[in-house]
C-alpha cells in the first residue's frame, strides 16, 4: 500500500465507522471510543503494509496513533454537516 492510499483508507475507513455507530444506540461517548479503537487498529495494521522504508514508518506511528482521537474528531465535524441523521 502506498502512503496516498494509506491516507485514502484512513479517511474512508472513519467516514464507514462513524456512519455504521451513528446507528447504533450506544452513548456518543462509547460510540467515539469504539471509533477510535477501531481506527487505532486500522492505523497499526495499514502502518505495517506500507511500501516505505522503516523509519518513516515509526514516523508516522509516533505522529498518528498519539492523535487519532484529534483526527477522527475532526472527520467527524466535517461529515457532521452533510450526514443527515448523523447526530441525535
Amino acid at each position: 500500500m502506498t502512503l496516498k492510499e494509506f491516507i485514502k483508507n484512513f479517511a474512508e475507513q472513519t467516514k464507514n465507522k462513524i456512519i455504521e455507530l451513528a446507528h447504533t444506540e450506544l452513548t456518543n461517548e462509547n460510540k467515539k471510543l469504539m471509533l477510535d479503537h477501531h481506527i487505532v487498529d486500522y492505523v497499526e495494521r495499514a502502518i505495517n503494509g506500507l511500501t516505505i522504508n522503516f523509519v518513516l514508518k515509526i514516523a508516522l506511528r509516533k505522529l498518528i496513533l498519539p492523535n487519532v482521537s484529534l483526527i477522527t474528531q475532526l472527520i467527524f465535524d466535517l461529515l457532521k454537516a452533510r450526514i443527515e441523521g448523523l447526530t441525535k
